[in-house]
């Protein structure tokens, strides 16, 4: 939480040149062209909006925190960077090579965190503001993986769904991998 606080308010102190921020905390076909690998990961904790951040910040506390809680700190951070990492991958490798737009945000890890939660826990309710009741977790996760699949190739989106799916799709790996399933 923290360090996506910490760069959320470095993004909008302007402390450092934006070009700074872009060059160390978007994930972006000219970072890698560049070399600047480290923004595979950077990305992960970059937020500009409040509300992408808040959403964000939101998913990770509680659901990072079930998940540290029960399975311990390293598999909280191998969920986050993994999903991160996986999601910001596909996102680049499945845009349109003319879009020069930057990604940003945990997103992935988040979606990472959240499926490897509701693997583990289908039946436990989770509630979403403002609805008054809580939703069994299974049924958030077909309806976010469905939502998802259903706008993966939509470019004209600002939402990296196919990162989001991706990251997803690694929480669930990641479940199968841990319980020694698969592997």
């Amino acid at each position: 939480l923290g360090a996506n606080i910490g760069v959320y308010l470095l993004w909008n102190s302007r402390i450092l040149p934006e070009s700074f921020m872009l060059k160390h905390f978007s994930l972006a076909r000219f970072n890698i062209k560049e070399m600047r690998l480290h923004t595979m990961l950077s990305y992960s904790f970059s937020h500009i909006s409040i509300w992408h951040l808040f959403s964000n910040c939101i998913g990770l506390y509680y659901i990072g925190r079930s998940i540290e809680g029960i399975f311990g700190p390293r598999v909280l951070l191998m969920l986050y960077l993994s999903g991160g990492l996986l999601g910001g991958i596909v996102s680049l490798l499945g845009s349109n090579k003319f879009d020069t737009r930057p990604t940003i945000g945990a997103s992935a890890s988040v979606s990472a965190l959240l499926s490897f939660f509701i693997m583990n826990f289908p039946k436990e309710k989770m509630y979403f503001f403002p609805i008054p009741f809580g939703i069994s977790a299974w049924i958030i996760g077909v309806c976010y993986y469905f939502y998802t699949l259903r706008h993966v190739n939509d470019f004209n989106s600002n939402v990296q769904h196919k990162g989001h799916l991706t990251g997803f799709l690694t929480g669930v790996v990641y479940y199968f991998i841990f319980h020694g399933i698969v592997f």
